[in-house]
């Protein structure tokens, strides 16, 4: 079979790890050739939408303000007053700030690309937080592999200047 091509083996019988390999490898070379057309899919968009197909608001965040978004989101997730934010705050601004892109169903926030909207159950639209700097709060509900229903949370510091064109986003 497979494995004595790959491993210059007798065929016969499967006899041990060899084959129980070969089966693995199989498996997983199967799952990939599943999964890579909704991944190619995925960065395809992620493409459009960081060349402005789709965008509905865009906006860069200066330094200072990424940093005073940053201490705020840490002075409150210590207090525990807010959901657990699934945007990666650790990221650093560079010089000109971290861009943040919000388009139809999806989202980027510096480096970081995340599906928002219809594509997740019990996601609405955002919410206006006012603080320094404004900041804009996507709720929703994922299921964990317990099966237990657990709220998060996507929030996103708004540029000065842009406060009209975010709060455009949220519901009235």
């Amino acid at each position: 079979g497979f494995a004595a091509a790959v491993w210059n083996q007798p065929s016969g019988p499967p006899t041990g790890w060899m084959d129980g390999l070969s089966v693995v490898a199989g498996m997983v070379s199967l799952i990939a050739l599943i999964c890579l057309p909704l991944v190619q899919a995925d960065y395809r968009r992620e493409l459009r939408l960081r060349r402005g197909t789709g965008a509905r608001a865009r906006w860069s965040v200066s330094p200072s303000e990424w940093r005073r978004f940053q201490e705020n989101e840490k002075v409150a997730e210590q207090k525990g007053e807010v959901l657990l934010n699934m945007i990666d705050t650790r990221q650093r601004a560079g010089n000109a700030g971290v861009e943040i892109i919000v388009g139809n169903g999806a989202l980027i926030v510096g480096g970081e690309y995340r599906v928002i909207g219809t594509q997740r159950p019990g996601e609405t639209a955002p919410v206006w937080i006012p603080s320094d700097p404004p900041t804009l709060e996507y709720r929703f509900t994922n299921v964990d592999p317990d099966n237990s229903y657990v709220e998060r949370a996507l929030r996103l510091p708004v540029a000065a200047g842009q406060e009209e064109v975010a709060r455009r986003l949220c519901r009235p």
